[in-house]
């Protein structure tokens, strides 16, 4: 996981800083789903049961059918799934959780 600024957004470095982009690395054991959660609260300074249940926005279990693994075989996902979830546009890759502020502060 890529280290993300512990902010308290009050001031304009702070704001400034956490419109980068945050990648988080998918564990080894982790599924997409919970990644995408993890991601976005360290993105957020914020705890997972904080945010909003990811289910409002896309069905966990078909976000690991696409990008989870299948037994002793990798994903056959090659490719990308972007999202608004908890003010922030994610995008999932099989590896890899991309984070940043949403345009429209994902609403």
């Amino acid at each position: 996981m890529t280290d993300n600024p512990i902010t308290d957004g009050n001031d304009e470095d702070d704001r400034q800083e956490r419109r980068s982009e945050f990648t988080y690395d998918v564990g080894a054991d982790e599924s997409p789903s919970h990644a995408v959660v993890n991601a976005v609260a360290a993105y957020t300074n914020r705890s997972p049961i904080d945010l909003d249940p990811l289910y409002d926005v896309v069905d966990p279990d078909h976000l690991d059918g696409l990008f989870g693994k299948r037994g002793p075989e990798p994903s056959r996902a090659g490719g990308s799934f972007v999202l608004l979830f908890g003010g922030c546009e994610v995008t999932v890759t099989r590896d890899e959780i991309r984070v940043r502020e949403a345009d429209d502060g994902g609403r």
